[in-house]
């Protein structure tokens, strides 16, 4: 358990973070900008992320590596908070760390399928190698599946991956993408029944619950929609936990026409409170703002660390992916305003 002043500690430096966020002018000027190198300066000179920017050379910055620096200002700002916990092993923070080993795996097993593993290397985050539970260089030299569960032997990560042999080299991404999802949300609950009780677990436990739930309302949709997929087909690809909406509702929702009568149940069965009077274009617009609303809401008036530290990790995550859609519509040349129409705004 958190002393009251390592608690107070991390709630107040969350909601501080929280204050330097990109704001709507700050993304108004992104948009303006059309190279790589003129959102690097941009970032570098006008913004928090400054302190992370530091020392590159802006006119020369990748897009592969100035996102590499994005990703890594969040586990800055992460390490800073964690700085306040004095438990020997982060106890429940730790589930940043874990939820970016997956990440990295999942990218490991994508390039096995594509057939240029040699690529992997390259899109390694190297600063997290020191605290990654596995050889990030012996990661790199994979030629297939078993050599994957080689360099994982000693982590909880082989166990879940071990029953999806690939005798014909390709993996089954989608199978080992939900195995490992589900171990990490089982993971971070078996956190919570550790280190909390009474309203903080349970406002903990609401707060991943509905993470979850968001991810399988965005697949369901992306699956019925895009793929064609057969009811029985999708609930075996979504993950096995449920809060609002339970099976009878999620029934209901398998078998809806189209993108309104998705949302209109969404909106009457579970979420009609968070989300009144909001246009979308895409169902992923509807599920991440829900996720921004409620994080938001969390970080500004939340007590308790663990609840304000989750909120903002979500928040940065979500204001990286804005930045990052921006950096990607810049280089396919897309306009301002159909940029804008793919970001979480305030």
């Amino acid at each position: 358990m958190l002393t009251s002043f390592s608690s107070n500690a991390i709630t107040a430096k969350a909601r501080a973070i929280y204050g330097h966020r990109l704001t709507n002018n700050n993304y108004t000027e992104l948009l303006r900008l059309r190279s790589v190198s003129d959102v690097a300066t941009y970032l570098k000179t006008s913004t928090s992320y400054s302190t992370y920017l530091k020392g590159i050379n802006e006119m020369q910055i990748h897009r592969g590596q100035l996102e590499n620096l994005l990703n890594r200002s969040r586990f800055e700002k992460y390490f800073s908070l964690c700085h306040y916990d004095f438990t020997k092993d982060k106890g429940f923070y730790r589930y940043v760390i874990s939820n970016a080993e997956i990440s990295v795996i999942l990218r490991a097993i994508m390039s096995l399928n594509s057939g240029s593993p040699e690529e992997l290397i390259i899109t390694l985050p190297s600063f997290m190698q020191e605290y990654a539970c596995f050889d990030f260089m012996e990661l790199s030299k994979i030629k297939c599946f078993n050599d994957l569960l080689n360099v994982l032997e000693k982590t909880q990560y082989k166990n879940v991956l071990k029953r999806f042999s690939a005798p014909n080299g390709t993996i089954n991404f989608s199978d080992c993408e939900l195995a490992l999802k589900t171990h990490y949300y089982k993971m971070i609950f078996s956190f919570i029944d550790k280190y909390y009780k009474g309203k903080t677990k349970k406002e903990l436990y609401e707060i991943v619950l509905i993470e979850i739930e968001l991810l399988n309302l965005s697949l369901i949709y992306r699956l019925k929609r895009h793929f064609k997929k057969p009811a029985e087909e999708i609930k075996l690809q979504l993950l096995p936990f449920y809060y609002k909406i339970n099976k009878r509702v999620l029934e209901t929702l398998l078998e809806s026409q189209n993108k309104q009568h998705f949302i209109d149940n969404m909106r009457l069965r579970a979420y009609n409170s968070n989300m009144k009077n909001v246009d979308f274009n895409y169902i992923e617009d509807y599920t991440k703002r829900l996720k921004y609303i409620i994080n938001r809401k969390l970080i500004r008036f939340s007590t308790n660390a663990p609840i304000s530290f989750y909120a903002l990790m979500s928040l940065i995550q979500i204001e990286i992916e804005n930045t990052i859609i921006i950096i990607e519509g810049i280089r396919y040349q897309d306009s301002p305003s159909e940029i804008q129409k793919l970001l979480i705004l305030e």
